[in-house]
């Protein structure tokens, strides 16, 4: 049985892309990132998503360290285009100690928003993560991204928790953002929690509050 991050590596080989229709009757066509497109790509973050910490730090928008990034083995990027222009760029992780792949790094170009892009590019990175066996997938989403949240719970995925911990730049200050911790179990995996009894009174009101609006969360 070969491991979450080598099955990886063979679904990159073959991946063929998808395709959809937007909003607007629009054609996208997903893909991974081609040669040399790490510039493009950097530059989308610079332009559509300035304020995120990565992006001041030059960790996504420096072509070269994001390079380095693109060939990550336990990474998958795709890309999101509209003819020949990039509008859509994010990654996976896969992680091969509890078997599961994180969704991160989605952007979307500031003039092509509030058309179903980063639900497309969630939808083909679920699929990924179910074609090569993961059981748990999970992402964190900006309080402020709505729009991500939303693609998120209709695709199944649902709130485990609300953490203020991602740095944002906001007027050259570094704050703190929340950010929604969602997770969706998947290829038939299961839950399996140790006891509340240790948790304090006031974490474990949160986590009653989460479990009482999504009940379902696990079924």
């Amino acid at each position: 049985m070969t491991g979450l991050i080598e099955r990886l590596q063979e679904l990159k080989k073959e991946f063929d892309g998808a395709s959809a229709t937007l909003k607007n009757g629009m054609a996208l066509k997903i893909s991974q990132p081609f040669d040399n497109q790490a510039v493009t790509i950097a530059k989308l973050y610079e332009t559509s998503f300035s304020e995120h910490i990565l992006v001041k730090r030059g960790i996504l928008s420096d072509p070269n360290k994001l390079e380095k990034q693109l060939n990550e083995e336990s990474k998958m990027w795709i890309t999101a285009m509209i003819d020949d222009v990039l509008v859509g760029c994010s990654a996976l992780e896969a992680y091969e100690w509890n078997n599961s792949v994180e969704l991160q790094r989605a952007v979307t170009h500031r003039y092509f928003r509030k058309l179903g892009i980063e639900r497309e590019m969630c939808r083909v990175r679920l699929d990924i993560a179910e074609k090569i066996g993961a059981t748990y997938v999970f992402s964190y989403a900006r309080g402020p991204s709505y729009g991500a949240q939303k693609s998120l719970i209709d695709l199944g995925f649902k709130v485990s928790g609300i953490m203020p911990v991602f740095y944002v730049n906001h007027d050259g200050r570094e704050v703190r953002e929340n950010f929604v911790y969602m997770d969706k179990l998947i290829n038939g995996g299961r839950e399996e929690l140790e006891s509340d009894d240790n948790m304090i009174e006031e974490a474990l009101c949160l986590k009653e509050s989460i479990d009482k609006n999504s009940p379902d969360r696990y079924d």
